[in-house]
């Protein structure tokens, strides 16, 4: 178990992760804390916040458009044998039309209501992944819901990694207007961040290879125990 987390900082950004092995309370605090000093990591909370982590079997995907929620999501919901949902998706099985479509016809305000309401019926079921939205976490209703139902991981990426994974994607209402993607981009990122942090326990940007470790990691802790995640949040130096 000592090298579950002994990989090397060899990425040029901060990264907040956040999974252990969870046997018991006191073997997971210890196994943590020796993990931790083999890899070099630290804790950023004291032991009295340890004392208050929560065992979440769900996995929560966030993160801008163009982020990877739904190739890691699906990626992930199979090697841990587990459901796979999207949320966009699920919106369009239930309309039987594009995400693009039922955007244009009902407005934002009536596609965010549809969506939460989706969002709330999916985060009910247990032992999922689910992909969401990029704008889903405007509502703080979804915003709740995600943090109490499962482990909240946010997919941060860049604003070149974005324009150059959706430039020819057609279900991006957002990107379909006469302003600059760019700036677009640019607005939702100053709107949404700061809410996908808000609720985040575990923030990765999503390079091919930070997608690979995140995936690996994820799918080696689930594995090794029946408990699902018991978490505290840890930060490379």
């Amino acid at each position: 178990m000592g090298d579950l987390f002994s990989c090397q900082t060899r990425w040029s950004i901060e990264i907040i992760f956040s999974l252990t092995l969870a046997i018991s309370y006191e073997v997971s605090v210890h196994v943590l804390r020796r993990s931790l000093s083999e890899a070099g990591l630290s804790l950023t909370n004291s032991l009295s916040s340890t004392e208050k982590m929560a065992e979440k079997r769900n996995i929560f995907l966030v993160g801008p458009m163009g982020a990877g929620k739904s190739t890691i999501g699906r990626q992930l919901a199979q090697q841990l044998n587990m459901e796979f949902y999207d949320s966009d998706q699920e919106i369009e099985k239930r309309t039987g039309a594009d995400v693009g479509w039922v955007f244009d016809l009902e407005g934002e305000e009536g596609f965010r209501d549809r969506e939460e309401k989706v969002i709330n019926e999916l985060t009910e079921k247990q032992g999922i992944v689910l992909a969401t939205g990029g704008g889903s976490v405007k509502s703080r209703e979804t915003r709740n819901r995600l943090s109490a139902r499962g482990v909240v991981v946010y997919l941060e990426t860049t604003i070149e990694k974005q324009l150059a994974r959706t430039q020819r994607d057609k279900k991006r209402p957002l990107l379909h207007v006469e302003t600059p993607p760019r700036e677009v981009l640019e607005a939702l990122a100053n709107e949404r961040n700061p809410l996908y942090e808000e609720i985040a326990d575990v923030t990765i940007r999503t390079d091919d290879q930070a997608l690979k470790w995140l995936q690996t990691r994820l799918f080696t802790c689930w594995k090794a125990t029946n408990s699902g995640f018991i978490y505290t949040r840890l930060r490379v130096q």
